[in-house]
């Protein structure tokens, strides 16, 4: 078996055809990215994206247990995928929202001294 170097001009034969698989350095086309979409504009969020959207007081573990107790904010899932519609999260803050009083006046309270 005779073994070609490259000074001898001779190319494989796989060198014609185009490659399997694209190389990891080129971005595939297919708009922007994540990180240029803000969350805002997105229709769901994962549970990380929860997390931080509540500032991580919500931690993706305290969504894993309230998804199996069946309780928190609605999600879907699609096959291993967990995902949070944000129309959903927004009917949750409402939900949820806690509305104060004003603050009440102390003259009515006030005695007069003699």
């Amino acid at each position: 078996m005779r073994f070609f170097t490259k000074d001898e001009g001779v190319e494989c034969c796989c060198a014609s055809r185009p490659p399997r698989f694209r190389s990891l350095g080129t971005p595939m086309n297919r708009g922007p990215s994540n990180l240029e979409t803000s969350a805002v504009d997105r229709k769901y969020l994962t549970a990380e994206e929860v997390s931080q959207r509540y500032r991580g007081e919500i931690t993706v573990g305290i969504l894993r247990n309230w998804r199996a107790m069946k309780i928190g904010p609605a999600f879907v899932k699609i096959g291993k995928a967990v995902l949070y519609p944000v129309p959903a999260l927004d009917a949750w803050d409402q939900k949820n929202l806690v509305i104060c009083d004003p603050i009440k006046s102390n003259t009515t309270k006030h005695r007069e001294r003699n």
